[in-house]
This record gives C-alpha cells, sequence and structure tokens, in this order.
C-alpha cells in the first residue's frame, strides 16, 4: 500500500513539474517568456 501510494505521488510531482516548466515559451523563447511576464507586472520571466 505505501508503494501504490508513493508511485501515485511521484507521478502528481512529475506531472505538476511538467505543467510549471511548459510555461508561456519559456525556457525555449527567452523574449515571449520576458514580454509575457512585464506583461503581468514582473520585471522578466
Amino acid at each position: 500500500m505505501k508503494v501504490l501510494v508513493l508511485l501515485t505521488l511521484a507521478v502528481l510531482l512529475m506531472v505538476s513539474a511538467d505543467m510549471a516548466f511548459a510555461g508561456f515559451g519559456c525556457p525555449g523563447d527567452q523574449y515571449e517568456c520576458n514580454r509575457h511576464c512585464r506583461s503581468i507586472g514582473c520585471r522578466a520571466g
């Protein structure tokens, strides 16, 4: 049972990390990322 819980948690964390890094063109398009971040009030991406 503990193994199942740990595997489920690991999968959820991997999916969350992928979604976090799938942002607004980052890191592949730094210009687009910086432009988006400035548009929402940040200094850069």
